[in-house]
């Protein structure tokens, strides 16, 4: 109840801080900027919440997606294979989609070295190789 609690307060925070008026996809870099931090300091489920909050709000956001896909793998939740894809599809479509991949690739190895064997990990990992090698 008290994690619950926590939460909450965190994200009405986050909410009160844009109470002015930005741009959607300006709220959406923010939630998944948090999301990151509380990824990285294993709050697997508030940083799966901000960051459907960032997609929902700007779904042009692969990098978001990736994260979200890293999340899910964490938590032990759906197909690996296919929450990455998802990832790929949007990734598809946007500037930065090389890089994005490659960034996406080094958090899958980063998580891999810091908790241990993730579900799927060479399988997911092979795939994001395989698109990559797609680029020039």
């Amino acid at each position: 109840m008290k994690k619950i609690i926590i939460l909450w307060g965190f994200l009405f925070t986050v909410q009160m801080a844009f109470a002015q008026d930005t741009s959607r996809s300006a709220k959406a870099i923010y939630y998944g900027k948090r999301a990151r931090q509380q990824f990285m300091s294993e709050n697997f489920d508030s940083a799966l919440i901000l960051n459907r909050m960032a997609i929902n709000m700007d779904s042009t956001l692969s990098w978001i997606q990736f994260n979200i896909a890293l999340t899910y793998i964490m938590e032990g939740k759906g197909d690996p294979v296919e929450n990455y894809t998802k990832a790929l599809i949007i990734n598809e479509h946007t500037a930065n989609s090389k890089q994005a991949l490659s960034n996406a690739m080094n958090d899958l190895d980063d998580a891999q070295r810091r908790y241990g064997p993730l579900v799927e990990y060479d399988l997911v990992k092979q795939v994001l190789i395989d698109r990559y090698n797609r680029y020039p």
